[in-house]
């Protein structure tokens, strides 16, 4: 089965940026961002999790709140609350953070402390976080808004650093512990050494092609495989052909919005991790100074993360899985408009029938789709589009879009690219 390509999902991460806005305002929230403390001793807890999509979604309680909350698990990320679920006691606010999201944009958020957070009985306190604004989020950025409908915020690795964590993809179910002895790896198991970011971010290194060694961020908030430096690939172009496809329009969502203009898919011959050999790996493009490492792939390993020897432990679940070879894609990507309270077209692979057969453009409106009406509709019936799977089984979709004056009934047909 070839599986989805979603270029537009997965970029919740945060990364502290060390270089921007005040040095007083930067010392002070980087201090808060390295606290924390645990206070039990002797644990170990297993809780159950759902996905959107390929993200991980697990339940938390802060301060002494009794009902729990949702948060997407977030390695990429520090932890992270939307403004409109703050507590209204134990939480207090030190200054602004400046980060970056995993599309490299640029900018601030409120950073807090919160007296603490409880997952199951393990308990983290004096906590350090990011607010991130969602008032007007289905209006700014309605992908994230489709997320952050779902979820509260991100439980990043500034939380997951003080535990080690097992993440079962079979049973669903994550184990929590502080024993050092917890889960021995099996015989199959690959264990990969990583460093950390200021904030507990796991980075391991690798190369492509068998270039320089780069760096992976392994990274459980973003929903897709692999995706690499924009500047690296124009480095691979230059010294080995690479192949190619080209998309345009909005094709990544970060927290300060969405990202305009061009993204490769690429095949790349080999991507070589320590003790992970891949060859012919399909990537996404990504302006930014770090590789991303995603949820796509990870789901197919059980995993353990320990910040304590610094490595993850990866068991195979099916040693017969190969990564796909191909991507399937009915050439364009739509987007929500809060404005017009519809669809539009807001992506298109150049070479695809849908642009170049069709004449579909970039911000066109979208009238119906799947023989679904996609005007005058909500942000929620949005994310319903935007979060339900296509069957692999639909090979044409039926399309209503308003070009000029005329409103054109299409049939677009599914095509392969990158397809060897």
């Amino acid at each position: 089965m070839v599986k989805k390509w979603h270029l537009i999902f997965g970029m919740l991460s945060l990364l502290f940026v060390s270089g921007c806005g005040s040095l007083g305002v930067i010392r002070t929230t980087f201090k808060t961002m390295k606290s924390g403390e645990m206070s039990v001793k002797n644990f170990r807890q297993e809780i159950p999790f759902t996905y959107i999509k390929t993200m991980i979604v697990i339940e938390a309680r802060l301060n002494d709140e009794e009902k729990a909350r949702k948060f997407v698990l977030d390695t990429g990320a520090l932890l992270s609350l939307k403004k409109s679920a703050l507590p209204e006691t134990g939480i207090r606010k030190i200054g602004e953070l400046p980060v970056a999201s995993a599309n490299s944009q640029v900018g601030y958020l409120d950073a807090m402390v919160l007296d603490k957070i409880s997952i199951g009985d393990v308990v983290v306190e004096n906590i350090g976080l990011a607010v991130v604004n969602d008032d007007s989020m289905s209006a700014e950025n309605p992908v994230l808004g489709c997320f952050f409908e779902q979820v509260d915020g991100l439980i990043g690795s500034n939380v997951m650093r003080y535990a080690r964590w097992e993440i079962d993809h079979q049973r669903q179910i994550i184990t929590i512990t502080d024993d050092k002895e917890a889960f021995p790896p099996a015989s199959n198991s690959i264990v990969v050494p990583f460093k950390n970011t200021p904030q507990g971010v796991p980075m391991v290194t690798g190369t492509i092609n068998g270039g320089k060694e780069s760096a992976f961020i392994v990274d459980t908030g973003s929903g897709g495989y692999f995706q690499l430096q924009s500047k690296l690939l124009e480095t691979l172009e230059k010294d080995s052909a690479i192949r190619k496809t080209e998309i345009v329009g909005e094709t990544a969502s970060g927290v300060f919005g969405a990202d305009k203009g061009k993204t490769l898919m690429v095949k790349v011959d080999s991507i070589h991790l320590p003790g992970i050999h891949l060859n012919k790996v399909i990537a996404g493009s990504i302006k930014s100074r770090f590789n991303l490492l995603g949820n796509a792939f990870m789901i197919h390993y059980n995993s353990v993360f320990d910040w304590e020897k610094e490595s993850i432990t990866f068991t195979p679940i099916d040693s017969s899985y190969q990564l796909p070879q191909q991507i399937e894609s009915f050439g364009f990507g739509f987007a929500y408009s809060d404005s017009m309270q519809g669809l539009y077209i807001a992506s298109l692979y150049s070479e695809s029938q849908a642009a170049k057969t069709h004449g579909i453009e970039i911000d066109l409106p979208i009238y119906s789709m799947a023989g679904k009406p996609t005007q005058n509709i909500t942000h929620s019936q949005y994310c319903e589009f935007l979060l339900q799977s296509t069957p692999d089984s639909i090979q044409q979709m039926p399309l209503e879009v308003m070009q000029g004056d005329s409103l054109r009934k299409l049939l677009i047909q599914k095509e392969s690219f990158l397809k060897d």
